[in-house]
Order: structure tokens, then sequence, then C-alpha cells
């Protein structure tokens, strides 16, 4: 962790099936030289040590993810995992307060809903380095992906339903392969190490989301392709 002081370290957002994996990924910055691609390597030192601070919703899953604990712990026993829940309402105060300090409380934030009013205003997607949304259904629209890019921030998602065509699309993020937290760790890390290459993305999506997903640019899509449907359609159809 002590690697990663040059940057001001920010939440994460992640599914519970990735939390355990991504404790190890998040205490094993290198600091080391730019990479210009992901290398999909989730392997961390068994020797790293370190303090991961979680603030999560006090809710049954939080049981689920304090019992991974032990397990994690006997292959990363220097590595503290410091677990704090709340109710949903002390939680939101608590974030926003963390998202306006120079020095945020927390390294990894499990959270349900973030989009919301509050958040918004208080800048909570310029606050991430990354963002990940590992779905196990297939995503139809990927809104929270779009809305993130949208503010700069380079996204992780599942190879599958929307997601594959917006990044890669967008080149604002990388993908994973399904339902493998190995692999959604691997992509994180290398994310979270690698500044440059978090910047990269974070641009070209944000720049892809202005070009061919704001509203102005869907709209004028949606009437080019109502006037190329319109002439083929039967005379009964148009007056009806």
């Amino acid at each position: 962790m002590k690697s990663m002081k040059s940057r001001r370290r920010r939440p994460i957002i992640v599914a519970l099936l990735a939390t355990v994996t991504l404790l190890a990924a998040a205490c094993a910055g290198s600091g080391g030289p730019a990479q210009t691609q992901a290398t999909g390597s989730g392997q961390i030192a068994k020797d790293t040590s370190g303090t991961v601070r979680i603030l999560m919703e006090n809710v049954p899953d939080t049981d689920i993810v304090k019992s991974m604990v032990p397990d994690f712990n006997k292959d990363y026993p220097n590595i503290k995992i410091d677990i704090e829940t709340l109710t949903y309402d002390q939680m939101r105060d608590k974030l926003v307060s963390s998202f306006q300090s120079s020095s945020p409380t927390y390294d990894l934030v499990i959270v349900d809903n973030p989009w919301m009013v509050d958040f918004a205003n208080a800048k909570f997607l310029q606050s991430l380095d990354v963002m990940s949304a590992p779905t196990v259904y297939r995503e139809s629209k990927g809104i929270s992906v779009l809305e993130s890019m949208a503010n700069g921030v380079p996204v992780v998602a599942p190879r599958h339903g929307s997601f594959t065509e917006i990044l890669e699309h967008t080149g604002g993020g990388l993908l994973c392969e399904p339902e493998n937290p190995a692999d959604l760790a691997a992509k994180l890390r290398e994310l979270v190490i690698n500044p440059a290459l978090a910047d990269q993305l974070g641009r070209q999506g944000r720049e892809a989301i202005f070009q061919h997903y704001s509203a102005a640019q869907m709209a004028a899509q949606h009437r080019a392709l109502y006037r190329r449907l319109l002439p083929a359609m039967p005379a009964e159809i148009l007056k009806s």
C-alpha cells in the first residue's frame, strides 16, 4: 500500500463475489513502470503486508464477506482486513464526507446503489480511480458504465451483455471474464498500479461518450432510423 501513496487512494465499487480477491490486489501496488496494456496476471506475493479498509452496508451479505476473511488470511497473513458496517443512511453520509476529503478513509467500498443525488452532488464518480460492475446477468443497457465513462472514470466489466459492445466501441475500460473473480481482480489491479493506462482509458471513454452516446447524438440517430424505415412502411400503419 505504501508504494501507492503518491496518488490519492479512492474507493473502488465492486460486487461481493470479487471482494476477497480484490483485497489482495488493493494491497499489492508495485509502483513500477507503466504498462501499455493489461497483463491479466492476478498473482499477489504471499508476503504482501498492509491494511485494507472496507466500508459496506450492514446487510446479510456482510456476514458472508466477514466469513471469507479467515480463509483469505491463511494465504495472506500479513494483510489486515478492517471492515466497518453501517446502515445505509449512515454509510451515505460518511461516504459523502469521504469523497470531499483530501485523505479518504477507505480503500474499498461496497455499496448497492451509488447513483443518488447526494453522491452526485459530492462528485462521487469523479472521485473514483476505477469503476467495476461485475454483474452475473447480461446487462442490457450499461447505464452505470456510461455514467462513469462520461466522468472520465475507466471501467472494468464482464465480457457479456451491453458491456462488450460499449467497451469495445469506446475503449473506455477493460473487459474481464464473466464470473471470474481472479480475472476481475487482475484487471482492477492493472489499473490501480498503472495510472497512465487508467488515465488513457478514462480520456478515451469520456471522449467517446460525448461523441457517440450523448442525448443529442442518440436523438439524431433515432431520427435517421425513422426516416429510413417510414418510406417502407404500409400506408395503413402510418395512418394509425
